[in-house]
């Protein structure tokens, strides 16, 4: 429920609500408690109260409520929701998911989503063709955020198969954290509109 995140959510449902070119509902595709949850403490407070009476979030979305770890189908392709942990708070695991899917030329691929660093999870995704996994490279402890440091211990040949997003640059630039990442045997950094042909 971090608003980077969320946030975009109340934006995307009053276009939709309110753009004639727009003639059905988006679908909202989420775990059923990160869907309950956020209606319930980040999107409901504007987007509740409307003219025409109290809204939902159906109101708004053609919402898919997921159990953990399950399924679902896009553009004919089948994917798992994957359950990482963001952040631990009074010592319960709030989640933050990531997705795994196989393309239509069955190459495998897993997204991670924002996790900490779970050995014994991502283990499970090492014979995958396409690894995108969300780095730091900041070198002030981040329990949100994988650091690069900690991916690094991976297996080469995992690695190679590893591009890295969602990372933060402080005062690198893109160049030199690119060539950090290929020289340490990574795939590479993923940069904005970059498309990949999978």
């Amino acid at each position: 429920m971090h608003g980077d995140h969320c946030g975009g959510i109340e934006y995307i449902g009053f276009k939709q609500m309110f753009d004639s070119k727009i003639e059905k509902k988006i679908q909202l595709i989420s775990d059923k408690n990160i869907l309950i949850k956020g209606w319930k403490n980040c999107w409901s407070g504007t987007m509740e109260d409307l003219d025409f009476g109290t809204a939902t979030l159906e109101t708004y979305f053609d919402a898919k409520y997921l159990n953990k770890d399950s399924y679902f189908y896009h553009c004919n392709l089948k994917f798992q929701l994957i359950s990482n942990t963001n952040v631990v708070s009074n010592g319960i695991k709030i989640p933050s998911y990531g997705l795994s899917f196989i393309t239509k030329k069955n190459k495998k691929v897993y997204i991670s989503g924002d996790t900490s660093f779970e050995i014994e999870k991502l283990k499970k995704f090492f014979d995958y063709d396409f690894i995108f996994h969300e780095c730091t490279f900041s070198t002030n402890f981040s329990p949100v955020h994988t650091s690069f440091n900690k991916l690094n211990t991976l297996p080469v040949e995992v690695k190679k198969k590893i591009w890295l997003y969602h990372y933060t640059q402080n005062n690198e630039t893109f160049e030199e954290l690119e060539v950090l990442a290929i020289e340490n045997s990574f795939a590479g950094l993923v940069y904005a509109s970059q498309e990949f042909k999978i």
